[in-house]
């Protein structure tokens, strides 16, 4: 087996035992979400919090790796706090080695889930307060910059260290008491339509962009769909006002909380060049009951021509009822987008092109909703060392064939409608 030093300038294959060689820190947080771990590199800036280490679990997928991070820097913190995108299964070496240091260490522990729903077995391996477990998890699922500034905040009062001589420095036992019942989460949208000329906005913030360059709005050519209800009275009025035919864009919130818009803003820019109207809709998943309400009354209101959709995974349309499928008020065609989790570079090497984590997320998993395309628009950037936190950060980079592509899928199948 070889061992590689992380690289700044590249994205590790699978499988690879690599070396972080981060400089030891009294805060440990480590996910497989980018977007997470640039936010908590900027919320570290704007505190100049010196002792944040960050890490993506998935540059420790070799067990090897994660020996050494263990050895060379999570031994030496005050506070170790991972979260799990998929429970403890995806990450479950770290999860047990880890587990293992933290009791024999006395390091506070907290295993949080990458969603917002509760995971008792997480909670259960964790050693911090039930309370400051569940108030640290909201504080992840409200998200954005403020939320990430108080994150920064707890952690330095997870780890401070308890007096008592009876559980040892830098411990602390899950029945001490909470330490986080000042920290509440402040509000970050959930949901929402987002334009990169007005960020997130509301029904009535896209009436302008969507209007012809004369000024003059005509009916729009999307087709509407029953089974919703009444359509609300604000987006009737926008709809009535845009100019062109109507093509949401879904996508995760995590885009704006970690800089990851430009494959977004891209798509938006090539619809606009064809002279359709891009709805670009956030959402922080399409399993929330609130997320889903919103997609139905938002397509309910902009009729679409066509979706493209940049989230993952599979709802299992086949078994939900319709409250539960944000498609279940439109025929039009869903078209799954794909960003690669590689650099350009690497998938162009690869015969195979997408990573097998890719493959499943946003080609098998869509398919069994009945999603078409699997249509590649963009490609993680080389990585950019932030060396206050100690990690490489990487965000999507457009690309542009992609998008074109992307694009005049949508257009064609409008033209067979005609």
């Amino acid at each position: 087996m070889h061992l590689l030093s992380a690289q700044a300038g590249a994205i590790q294959q699978e499988g690879e035992a690599i070396d972080l060689n981060q400089r030891p820190g009294a805060y440990i947080f480590a996910s497989a979400a980018d977007s997470e771990l640039a936010m908590l590199a900027a919320a570290a800036d704007r505190a100049g919090e010196e002792q944040l280490r960050l890490a993506n679990t998935l540059r420790l997928s070799n067990n090897l790796s994660v020996d050494l991070w263990l050895e060379k820097t999570v031994a030496h913190a005050r506070l170790v706090v991972l979260r799990l995108i998929g429970g403890a299964a995806y990450f479950q070496y770290g999860v047990d080695e880890i587990t293992a240091l933290c009791a024999n260490s006395r390091i506070p522990l907290a295993f949080i889930p990458g969603d917002a729903n509760p995971d008792p077995i997480l909670q259960s391996r964790s050693t911090i307060h039930p309370d400051d477990w569940t108030r640290l998890h909201n504080l992840f699922i409200a998200g954005g910059p403020d939320n990430a500034d108080t994150i920064l905040n707890a952690f330095e009062l997870l780890a401070a260290p308890l007096p008592s001589p009876l559980v040892g420095e830098g411990a602390r036992r899950a029945d001490e008491g909470a330490l986080l019942t000042d920290l509440t989460p402040s509000p970050f949208a959930r949901f929402g339509l987002w334009h990169p000329t007005t960020g997130i906005t509301d029904e009535s913030g896209l009436p302008a962009i969507h209007q012809r360059p004369h000024g003059e709005p005509v009916e729009p050519r999307g087709r509407a769909r029953g089974g919703l209800g009444a359509t609300p009275s604000s987006f009737d009025k926008l709809r009535m006002r845009s100019a062109e035919t109507f093509i949401p864009i879904l996508f995760y919130r995590a885009a704006l909380e970690g800089a990851g818009t430009a494959t977004i803003t891209a798509l938006i820019a090539e619809l606009e060049r064809q002279n359709l109207a891009p709805v670009p809709l956030l959402v922080s998943s399409l399993k929330e009951a609130p997320c889903i309400r919103f997609v139905q009354s938002a397509f309910a209101a902009f009729p679409p021509a066509a979706i493209l959709n940049l989230t993952g995974f599979a709802l299992g349309l086949d078994s939900i009822d319709a409250k539960s499928n944000p498609f279940s008020g439109t025929d039009c065609p869903v078209i799954q987008l794909i960003q690669s989790g590689r650099p350009e570079a690497q998938w162009l090497a690869d015969s195979q092109g997408l990573s097998s984590k890719d493959l499943a997320m946003f080609l098998v998993m869509p398919e069994v909703d009945g999603r078409i395309g699997g249509l590649l628009v963009g490609h993680k950037a080389d990585a950019v060392w932030h060396d206050r936190s100690q990690v490489h950060l990487s965000a999507y980079a457009t690309d542009p064939s992609g998008n074109t592509r992307a694009v005049t899928l949508p257009t064609n199948l409008l033209l067979l409608l005609i």
